[in-house]
């Protein structure tokens, strides 16, 4: 009897799937699940520690007791700009700030965020760094900035211990000139003080600044993208941004619109996730020795007076800047908090902080792959895919034709892997669409093991399996 090709091939592609069915085996996923928490408070996430030598700030809050109970509780980082306020409106003494701030957990470094005004845009010695042509040196801003280190550690007895001066100079000229006499200036501040460490505003990879004309042969020009992070970078600059804030869904929010409020928002929405990993994969790709993966967090939705964004999102910020990779060289999050009282989303990011440390193992070893993107399937086994699409549009452009793309898609927000010897850490949320109650059942695989998740409706799963 003759056999066509054409069954031919059909005989060998089934025998290939099923020798391929032979070689896997089924491997069980190790979940740690996250917190319960019941009330507003501290004591209901246990203690933690963040990667070795990684940035983890603690909230800029009203209360120093309190503030140092965040730092207590795992983070790395301590909001120095409160301890210099009381300070220098006579509430406490130099002495009792040093005294205070001993209290802190060994090793813990101090955080200071500048803005336009601190470094003298209106008035100042430092306001011709803001003109055209500029009147400042290199040599100005060095001393300028080292009068802020000494005010900040040294004036406390923090001498050369780490230091953290985040300059979101969002107002900044985008000139090549004003860009290279600032960046200039803080290399010669790392020169004596290589522990005081510096991020710019939107001066890490992608960017939101154009692409201009701006060089040392017209140094006016607009300096954007690639080429302002390069003169960063190479001045000695370790902490570029990574994720975006809550606050690009604007056209989705309103009567008439996918969601009738911000709190309707807050309350059915995981879309935030998806901007983050699309950020992340942006941006992630480069992190490496002296490139620390840097994100501000605010709890709350920066349009609409502020409303809260949902706790489940805000817990899993942690992991999936981890598990991208963008903290691998020690970077990290600042959780800040724009003068509010704390809310459920606070303390749900801080127990986000609390799981993610539970794979340290994985975010303290040179050796770890991140970013894996875990193939998954939705039938059974009979389809793979995995989370490496992109969404149509820039994040900030979203709309409602996106909103509706993403919505019928039925693939997870993200699943999402770090590898390190023989053992995978995966992280994971449900498709955007879920219904409230349910779970979606995901069968993934890696190599030749696979393994089943339930990913639940409003909750990021995250867990280990032994390859």
């Amino acid at each position: 009897m003759k056999i066509s090709f054409p069954l031919l091939l059909s005989l060998a592609l089934v025998l290939q799937a099923c020798s391929n069915a032979a070689e896997r085996t089924s491997v069980p996923f190790q979940a740690v699940d996250p917190l319960k928490i019941t009330r507003l408070d501290l004591s209901e996430i246990p203690n933690f520690r963040m990667p070795k030598g990684s940035f983890w700030m603690a909230m800029l809050l009203p209360e120093l007791e309190k503030e140092r109970d965040f730092v207590r509780k795992g983070n790395t980082y301590f909001p120095i700009r409160s301890v210099v306020g009381q300070v220098d409106t006579q509430q406490i003494t130099v002495e009792q700030a040093k005294t205070f701030l001993q209290t802190l957990p060994p090793g813990t470094g101090l955080y200071e965020m500048l803005g336009d005004d601190d470094m003298c845009k209106q008035s100042g010695p430092l306001q011709g760094l803001w003109t055209n042509p500029v009147t400042v040196s290199p040599e100005q801003v060095r001393d300028f900035l080292t009068g802020w280190w000494w005010s900040r550690a040294y004036r406390f007895g923090w001498g050369n211990a780490r230091v953290f001066f985040d300059l979101d100079l969002e107002g900044f000229p985008a000139a090549w000139k004003n860009n290279q006499v600032l960046s200039e200036g803080v290399r010669l501040v790392r020169q004596q003080h290589p522990n005081v460490e510096f991020a710019m505003y939107a001066s890490g990879k992608a960017n939101l600044y154009p692409e201009g004309k701006g060089g040392p042969d017209q140094p006016y020009e607009v300096v954007g993208g690639e080429a302002r992070h390069q003169l960063y970078k190479k001045a000695g600059f370790t902490f570029f941004e990574m994720m975006p804030y809550a606050h690009y869904e604007e056209a989705l929010i309103g009567p008439g619109k996918a969601y009738a409020s911000f709190d309707d928002y807050a309350a059915r929405s995981s879309l935030h996730m998806r901007q983050c990993l699309k950020w992340l994969d942006e941006r992630a790709a480069f992190t490496g020795k002296n490139y620390k993966g840097f994100s501000w967090v605010m709890t709350r939705y920066e349009g609409g007076n502020l409303e809260m964004i949902a706790p489940h999102v805000c817990e899993s910020l942690p992991l999936w800047f981890l598990v991208s990779g963008a903290g691998k060289s020690g970077g990290g999050i600042c959780s800040w908090n724009p003068g509010e009282p704390l809310n459920a989303a606070d303390f749900a990011f801080e127990a986000g902080k609390w799981r993610a440390s539970q794979f340290n193992e994985f975010w303290e070893s040179p050796k770890t792959l991140y970013n894996v993107k875990i193939e998954f399937s939705l039938d059974n086994g009979q389809n793979w895919t995995d989370d490496s699409r992109t969404w149509k549009e820039k994040a900030y452009d979203l709309g409602l034709r996106q909103f509706q793309w993403m919505y019928t898609n039925s693939n997870p927000i993200g699943v999402r892997g770090a590898l390190l010897g023989n053992k995978l850490v995966v992280v994971a949320a449900a498709r955007p669409s879920l219904e409230a109650g349910k779970i979606q059942s995901i069968l993934c695989r890696h190599g030749s093991k696979v393994w089943k998740m339930d990913l639940p409706y409003h909750q990021v799963v995250a867990g280990t399996v032994a390859l």
